[in-house]
């Protein structure tokens, strides 16, 4: 049971890396002029990539660090937290499919998040 957890993990994690890999172009919109869209956008990447090793390393940090992240991207870019989906879909289609993936992917770090405690719980009992 702990492999496929670890499983899920990694393909969270995956997932993440192929985020910030397409969403690469964002950092083109870091200028001081725009100091909040730049926040968000430097926000973006540095948690993707705590999410990322934190995940993978079964670290509480990295699940908060996902979460962090499916915020951000979801309601400060408007960015679907699954790369490329909305690209498959009509435009009209891409604001339901922002909010549905990030509630996917949200819903799957928290049962991954939750999995972990417990068995860190255990451990420590």
């Amino acid at each position: 049971m702990k492999n496929s957890k670890l499983k899920l993990e990694i393909v969270v994690s995956v997932i993440l890396f192929f985020l910030i890999v397409s969403k690469v172009q964002l950092i083109t919109f870091i200028n001081p002029s725009s100091l909040f869209q730049s926040l968000y956008i430097i926000i973006f990447f540095f948690s993707a990539v705590l999410g990322i090793v934190g995940m993978f390393l079964q670290r509480h940090w990295g699940y908060a660090a996902t979460y962090f992240l499916i915020l951000i991207s979801s309601i400060a870019l408007g960015i679907a937290s699954i790369p490329f989906i909305t690209s498959l879909f009509s435009i009209n289609a891409s604001t339901f499919l922002v909010i549905l993936t990030s509630l996917i992917l949200f819903l799957i770090t928290a049962y991954l998040h939750l999995s972990f405690s417990k068995s860190v719980n255990k451990k420590i009992n």
